[in-house]
Formats: C-alpha cells, structure tokens, sequence
C-alpha cells in the first residue's frame, strides 16, 4: 500500500474543511437547541 494520499481523498478532506469553516462562522445565538421545535409546528403555533 502507497503511503501518498489519494486525490480524491485530499480533495474531499478540502471540502469538508471548507464547509465546517462556514459552519463555525454562521451566528447561532439568537436560535433555540433543536429540542424546542416541534416537526409541522410553524412559530405562530407556538
């Protein structure tokens, strides 16, 4: 087995780096946990 990394894998490893930046910078404070929602329920319903 080759000790290089495959192009595939390094490009995949790329893009999941990129895509947890984006998460990391989005503002989540003012969102409640997941907890507090109901599946179908709108906020007015609430």
């Amino acid at each position: 087995m080759s000790s290089e990394v495959r192009p595939e894998v390094v490009a995949t490893a790329d893009h999941i780096d990129t895509v947890v930046g984006v998460l990391r910078e989005l503002d989540l404070g003012e969102t409640a946990p997941a907890a507090v929602y109901q599946a179908g329920e709108s906020d007015a319903a609430r």
